[in-house]
């Protein structure tokens, strides 16, 4: 090949090639944007009043494996919920990955049924799914929110 034509080789890989899909861990911070916890009690009147007893102690996502042939990622989440006061009903988990303009691109709901969480109980949930690596390209964030009674 002619040095001449190296210049325009690495050019046309630029413009061709797509930004690879990150496989590190992404450890998300402990903020209210980041973490939603839905856990009501009911009173003597039969309000739901919000109940503070199940706490996110850390949560994150990564990208598992990637299927090149067909465009797709496996990506999973991990979430470590602690029950602090008293026992807590956990129904469901949703986790969701966002890009750089809180645009949402994929969604993994993990339905518990009712799952019993005891006073001083530390859990902690998995869940995965599958979806276009274009999508998982532009993530940059994931929220968590967690259901429960």
């Amino acid at each position: 090949m002619k040095l001449k034509y190296f210049p325009l080789l690495i050019v046309s890989f630029l413009l061709t090639s797509c930004s690879p899909v990150s496989t590190k861990w992404h450890e998300e911070p402990l903020t209210e944007e980041s973490v939603t916890v839905d856990v009501y009690i009911r009173n003597g009147n039969g309000q739901k009043l919000p109940e503070e007893s199940l706490v996110v102690k850390s949560h994150g996502w990564k990208v598992l494996a990637i299927d090149k042939e067909n465009e797709q990622c496996e990506w999973g989440f991990r979430v470590d919920l602690e029950c602090k006061t008293h026992s807590q009903l956990v129904r469901r988990i949703k986790y969701t990955l966002y890009d750089k303009d809180d645009f949402s691109l994929t969604i993994i709901p993990l339905s518990l049924g009712d799952l019993e969480m005891t006073s001083g109980e530390s859990k902690t949930f998995l869940g995965s799914t599958r979806c276009k690596t274009d999508l998982l390209k532009r993530a940059t964030h994931g929220r968590v929110h967690i259901e429960g009674l």
